[in-house]
């Protein structure tokens, strides 16, 4: 909730700026309606391509391709939007051939032809590449996607075509300076979004059946889902943690009190009993033999609560590796466990080293795993894991 506050404060504050250079330099609403709608819709440029550089980096964190419904649409949305404000726009009117009877300025080229390149682009993998094409979480169908697109754009390019040539008007626009003109940017987008749309109508969706959608929704729910618990649990790991600890430092005083009793209470019966004999040395020295074995393969309170995953409440699924979610177990030889620096959870050290060849945020708490931890990750045994394991299976 914080972080989408912030980005509306931002977004608010770049439309501002813009509005406020677009009135120093004269385009105040008495003065040109239009200039201060420019100036307008420069600021909501702005703010949307910083929300696609922002959506495409966390695609890319998550090894997802930019197969997105709504960012495909968006961008041919604002390709044709800012294409047609080139015809009322007084800001950057200067035609880039002006010796040809093509209309294209500055504008159009500035604002809209890269994001016509790239949902371009971007329609053309969803075809031919991805398949299926994401709306939030759900995947649906690529090619009725493209058909869909190519109606949407076929409709509203074809109308303001119309309405330019003057076969029909709208009595809340005055387009008679357009008249008869004609807008060579626009019937290019409408033939490229035309053209895929027949693409998608002609073409076979391979490999896409009702059972192939279910798996990509269920992933990206996943992934959503550990995006949202990452969030939720960064917020009160902190205090868990400290409650834990807090516990843990009590349960360590409750058994040091203990100890001392009993202590307490051997050396008053040594003192009131007569004297006995000390075991031989053999006998001693098995004891000693054997309480060192004891020692050294028990974990240490420290220790424990060092490799506990940050939860408030513990499962076993907490304990799972969270790239093949498998519990390890005696047979993973020479595997190892690596646990994340910032959430703790366990995961297997050859998936761990797999994945931060293409990331640096643990997939787990999205976190940043620092360079030196992945140059040198500590690596658990897997025996001693389960230990780990089988101390905290009593809290479940």
């Amino acid at each position: 909730m914080q972080k989408r506050i912030l980005k509306i404060i931002i977004y608010v504050v770049i439309i501002g700026l813009s509005l406020l250079i677009g009135v120093i330099l004269g385009y105040t609403p008495s003065n040109s309606l239009n200039g201060f709608f420019s100036f307008l819709f420069i600021g909501i440029w702005l703010s949307y391509t910083i929300t696609v550089l922002f959506r495409i980096k966390k695609m890319r964190e998550y090894h997802s391709s930019l197969n997105n419904a709504l960012l495909i649409f968006g961008d041919l949305f604002i390709s044709a939007f800012y294409g047609i404000w080139g015809d009322f726009t007084p800001i950057l009117i200067q035609r880039i051939f002006p010796t040809t009877s093509m209309k294209i300025n500055l504008w159009t080229a500035t604002f809209s032809l890269p994001y016509l390149i790239f949902g371009t682009f971007l329609l053309l993998f969803s075809i031919t590449k991805y398949f299926a094409v994401y709306l939030g979480n759900k995947a649906i169908n690529a090619r009725k996607f493209t058909i869909f697109t190519g109606i949407v754009f076929l409709g509203l390019d074809l109308s303001y075509i119309l309405l330019r040539q003057g076969i029909y008007t709208l009595d809340f626009l005055d387009l008679s300076h357009l008249y008869g003109t004609f807008n060579v940017y626009i019937t290019v987008h409408m033939g490229i979004i035309v053209f895929f749309g027949i693409v998608g109508i002609i073409t076979r969706n391979r490999s896409m059946t009702s059972y192939n959608l279910d798996q990509l929704t269920s992933r990206m729910n996943d992934i959503d889902r550990r995006i949202n618990d990452a969030e939720i649990a960064s917020a009160a790991a902190q205090r868990s943690e400290q409650r834990a600890r807090d516990a843990e430092k009590e349960r360590q005083r409750r058994i040091a009190r203990a100890e001392q009793r009993k202590k307490d209470k051997s050396l008053k019966q040594q003192r009131s009993s007569p004297k006995v004999l000390r075991p031989t040395s053999t006998a001693q020295s098995s004891r000693k033999t054997s309480a060192s074995k004891s020692r050294g393969s028990s974990l240490s309170a420290k220790q424990l609560m060092e490799m506990k995953p940050k939860t408030g409440t513990l499962s076993k699924e907490d304990f799972m590796c969270i790239f093949c979610f498998e519990l390890p177990t005696t047979s993973d030889k020479g595997r190892g466990i690596v646990l994340c620096p910032h959430c703790r959870y366990p995961a297997h050290y050859d998936e761990f080293m797999k994945w931060v060849r293409n990331s640096n945020l643990c997939s787990r708490c999205d976190g940043v795993i620092p360079a030196s931890f992945i140059r040198n990750p500590t690596i658990i045994p897997v025996k001693t894991y389960l230990k780990v394991y089988k101390h905290f299976k009593k809290y479940f």
